[in-house]
């Protein structure tokens, strides 16, 4: 039987805020849908965010707790929050203040609290070897916890003046101990020129492949305006060179991508729109657009938009694959100034793959 719902999380100029942006999702394995965002006061100026909230949700999202503040900072921009959901139950939370200074907390209660803040600087300055960057953000999104019980994390990094978050590269930050320890991966190099196919890579999602390797899902400022993936054996090096998926077109936006179960299914949703080019050369970001591959993002066998006019999406799956949950920008205005609401979409398998 076909299901979808949604459910309006946050409405722009209402709480306290005038924007609510960068929306992330996890499922924790009780089960808990955890939602969580940015709280802006402009709604395309990343450094006027002043904190992160988050909701959650245990009757599989139909209903949700007031908005818990997680992180707030009244002197600089706290942005990109990402999380984990771990097997074992705890939850690992990840967000930076003034894009150089990352931290990382956990959750042994189902999200209910979080430990103190620890610092991930030591972590973040391994990949200077590499890379002698300016700025920084983690996802945004969600992270991955593999088979092997490694914790993967996609970064970008910038290396331009001042503020400015280009040019930029990609890699993950991983841990083999639960967390209690980071080791910075391997570059995914792109070009620094935007008239080349793949340029400027940044916000980046990971996905585990079903014989244990790791694949990025990259959006990117090239002149190929579809998604590239690179695979990794462990998720941290001997990345593959990255290559376009010509079967998802993309605005330059960020996209979600996860595994919908312990088989080969994979999900992935973004704004799957690359023509009408708006300020910049970038496309409108419009025709949110939910996919499911049978065979390791291989191929993408179904499709069904989410929404005409949107934003940023992550999306997440239940522990048992029962249920897949969208949070999204909705409704923006065809000149993409400003969306009006953070919306949560629930479905299942039948709702996506029987049209």
């Amino acid at each position: 039987m076909q299901q979808y719902r949604e459910v309006c999380i946050e409405h722009y100029g209402e709480g306290g805020y005038l924007s609510y942006r960068i929306p992330g999702v996890v499922v924790t394995a009780k089960g808990t849908v955890l939602v969580y965002y940015e709280t802006r006061l402009e709604a395309y100026n990343d450094w006027s965010t002043r904190g992160v909230g988050m909701k959650r949700s245990t009757d599989g999202g139909k209903t949700f707790s007031e908005r818990q503040m997680l992180v707030y900072c009244e002197e600089m921009a706290v942005n990109n929050p990402l999380m984990i959901a771990s097997r074992d139950g705890r939850v690992h939370f990840f967000w930076q203040k003034d894009y150089r200074q990352g931290f990382y907390q956990v959750s042994e209660d189902d999200g209910l609290t979080f430990s103190e803040p620890v610092s991930l600087t030591a972590a973040m300055e391994q990949f200077r070897t590499q890379y002698d960057w300016s700025l920084y953000a983690f996802g945004p999104g969600h992270g991955i916890e593999l088979e092997n019980g490694r914790l993967v994390v996609p970064v970008w990094l910038a290396n331009g003046e001042g503020n400015n978050h280009y040019p930029t590269q990609v890699s993950t930050l991983v841990s083999d101990d639960g967390g209690r320890s980071w080791q910075a991966g391997e570059l995914v190099w792109g070009s620094d020129n935007t008239g080349d196919p793949f340029a400027w890579p940044n916000e980046t999602q990971a996905v585990e492949l079903f014989d244990g390797s790791v694949m990025l899902n990259i959006r990117h400022n090239g002149s190929v305006h579809f998604r590239h993936t690179a695979v990794s054996p462990n998720g941290k090096d001997h990345f593959s060179k990255p290559a376009p998926d010509m079967a998802l077109p993309d605005s330059i936006c960020f996209g979600s991508i996860v595994r919908a179960n312990c088989g080969q299914e994979i999900l992935f949703v973004n704004c799957a729109n690359r023509k009408d080019a708006r300020a910049g050369g970038w496309a409108p970001r419009r025709n949110l657009t939910v996919r499911l591959s049978g065979d390791n993002a291989q191929t993408w066998s179904h499709s069904r938009e989410l929404a005409q006019l949107s934003g940023y999406a992550d999306i997440a799956a239940a522990p048992d694959g029962s249920s897949f949950y969208c949070f999204f920008e909705k409704d923006n205005p065809p000149d993409n100034q400003e969306p009006n609401k953070l919306v949560l979409a629930v479905f299942n398998r039948d709702w996506l793959t029987n049209l």
